[in-house]
């Protein structure tokens, strides 16, 4: 089933030059979905990959999940700078903004409209 993610990586492999603007405006950009910030820590995958979202980090007093932080950091697929995201690197951020999605305590459907989740 094609959801919201699916969606967004389509309309980033049409206009690649989009990526970083998805990023810098993951609110408002038809693709942003894909550069959420994560649950909890505030930032996103890319910033907490160049160490931004740890506890001991420079943003402290961030509530920050130390489990999922180190996964991330740990996860050498996710480029440490916005700049690198390349098209084969975009499934890799709907997979882990899927996992994200019961955590915000929404669910996309098919089309990709949000609901809160019963």
């Amino acid at each position: 089933m094609s959801d919201k993610y699916d969606a967004a990586i389509k309309l980033l492999q049409e206009d690649p030059s989009e990526i970083t603007k998805a990023w810098g405006y993951f609110r408002s950009h038809p693709a942003g979905c894909l550069f959420a910030t994560v649950p909890g820590i505030g930032v996103c995958l890319t910033q907490i990959r160049k160490g931004m979202g740890r506890v001991d980090g420079p943003f402290e007093s961030w509530k920050s999940d130390h489990a999922l932080t180190q996964r991330i950091e740990g996860d050498e697929r996710i480029p440490a700078n916005e700049d690198e995201i390349t098209v084969d690197m975009l499934p890799m951020f709907a997979e882990y903004q899927r996992e994200f999605e019961p955590l915000r305590g929404v669910v996309a459907d098919s089309t990709g409209a949000m609901g809160r989740e019963e």
